[in-house]
């Protein structure tokens, strides 16, 4: 699992946050609420809707014990 979510990343297919998110076994929702975000904020990041904030990026990072480079696109 985790070779495809890697494989999906590096296609572009999926962004690096929902791959991180999904080998941990979270929800946007679960995730949201560790980092102390709107579960809409973690949709339209992994979406490619919007460009985080550094401070959301942070909070990202540390709720899923990563640095920020590795959860960004």
């Amino acid at each position: 699992m985790l070779s495809d979510l890697a494989s999906a990343v590096w296609a572009g297919e999926l962004h690096p946050l929902a791959a991180w998110r999904k080998s941990v076994g979270l929800t946007q929702a679960e995730l949201a609420a560790a980092a102390g975000l709107r579960p809409a904020t973690v949709s339209d990041i992994e979406s490619r809707k919007i460009d985080p904030r550094l401070s959301t990026l942070k909070a990202l990072a540390k709720a899923l014990k990563l640095g920020i480079e590795d959860i960004v696109d």
